[in-house]
């Protein structure tokens, strides 16, 4: 059984190494013979005239007009009463203890003091909340820097007055 195995292995690696043919799958035929089938084209150069380069810009038509400022004054008078929008805060303290919320806001002051920390009660709670952010991705920057500091401040939803 080893004899058959062994002489079996040989031959496959005997045979495995011999020359191979390579099999021409039609006849061969060189770059000159395929130019008399390849269609050819006349070279052109164009030249664009001198005076066609050096055209003038055109002065633009569809410029502001009365009825597009009288559309934007009204967008301007509608939008300037608008003093606050959707935005975060950073809650750093919730609870009953007003002790506990003076010493939440004075550890902010500590760490950024131009940041204005505010004590909001609603009865019978003390919150504590700094910062005026627009997006999220602003306040999650001042969170990762506070919740060393203090490890219940989150991020809240909140209208933020525009500045």
């Amino acid at each position: 059984m080893k004899f058959t195995l062994i002489f079996f292995c040989l031959f496959i690696i005997l045979f495995s190494c011999g020359k191979k043919s390579s099999v021409q799958k039609g006849p061969q035929v060189s770059e000159n013979e395929l130019k008399e089938f390849r269609p050819n084209y006349p070279e052109t150069k164009t030249q664009i005239p001198i005076a066609e380069k050096e055209k003038v810009a055109v002065t633009p038509t569809q410029h502001q007009n009365a009825e597009l400022e009288a559309k934007l004054s009204q967008v301007y008078e509608k939008n300037k009463n608008i003093k606050v929008v959707q935005g975060f805060r950073i809650q750093v303290y919730s609870g009953n203890d007003r002790l506990l919320a003076e010493k939440a806001q004075k550890t902010i002051l500590e760490l950024y003091p131009d940041s204005k920390p505010e004590i909001i009660f609603f009865q019978p709670n003390f919150k504590v909340k700094v910062g005026d952010f627009y997006d999220r991705s602003e306040a999650q920057l001042m969170y990762n820097k506070l919740k060393n500091y203090l490890p219940q401040a989150l991020v809240v939803p909140e209208k933020v007055k525009i500045k």
